[in-house]
């Protein structure tokens, strides 16, 4: 894995797993969320809002990860599984985030993808 992967794979999982603030340094101008039903299509400035009143992650498992790149653009690609503190019943989605790398180097988040998958997908 390179560099940039590896620190790809950290950002990723730290959207899962921090804060409004991580979200508001890491997510592009003009970027897009794409959740299951029933929160759907969310903007950058309602993702943020979401998250603020969200509980957070208590842990995730990030598996059958692939990236895609070109140039300035990345594409990560995986198994999601979550779960919540107090919450016996994990969460797994097929997901898929785009990263574009601005001007001075930084890789923000562009586009995110889930696709929630049922209980009994393993």
């Amino acid at each position: 894995m390179t560099d940039l992967e590896t620190t790809l794979w950290e950002s990723e999982k730290s959207f899962w797993m921090e804060g409004a603030d991580f979200y508001e340094s890491r997510l592009a101008d003009g970027a897009l969320m794409v959740l299951p039903y029933p929160v759907g299509l969310m903007r950058r400035d309602a993702a943020i809002d979401a998250i603020r009143q969200a509980p957070r992650w208590g842990g995730v498992e990030l598996s059958d990860r692939a990236v895609t790149r070109r140039g300035a653009t990345a594409v990560l690609s995986y198994r999601a599984t979550g779960w919540r503190d107090g919450d016996g019943v994990p969460y797994r989605a097929l997901c898929a985030s785009t990263y574009v790398e601005d001007d001075d180097g930084t890789w923000l988040m562009l586009a995110h993808n889930q696709q929630a998958l049922g209980e009994d997908v393993v």
